[in-house]
């Protein structure tokens, strides 16, 4: 059994050892878990930061968009062009219906049933 380790010598201090091997053992590890979880935060950071990058563009899409809108509308002025300017008012879901009403119209006119185009 002694095979010449430090382990085997008797009246030995070999806590030194037992330290280097454990720090080792703990350097080790650092580098075969540490990297795969630093590169599992990093991907996950630039993921988000690309998702932020993203909702920033679309906010400012969406203001700009706005912005243009109140100018459109307020240059159209209260009296001038009300269709227009109740066209403009529109949400998406009104303006479909209305584009479905007009298309409904245009096939009865045509002399079409309506259903079959809308």
């Amino acid at each position: 059994m002694y095979d010449g380790s430090p382990t085997s010598l008797v009246g030995v201090n070999h806590q030194d050892v037992n330290n280097n091997r454990l720090q080792m053992q703990n350097k080790m590890q650092n580098i075969n878990e540490g990297g795969v979880q630093q590169a599992q935060s990093s991907a996950i950071q630039g993921v988000r930061k690309e998702q932020l990058i993203q909702d920033n563009a679309d906010y400012k899409t969406a203001t700009l968009f706005e912005e243009s809108r109140a100018l459109m509308l307020e240059a159209m002025g209260k009296d001038r062009t009300p269709g227009l300017r109740a066209l403009g008012e529109m949400n998406d879901i009104e303006a479909t219906a209305h584009r479905g009403n007009i298309a409904a119209m245009v096939a009865q006119s045509r002399g079409v049933n309506p259903d079959l185009v809308v």
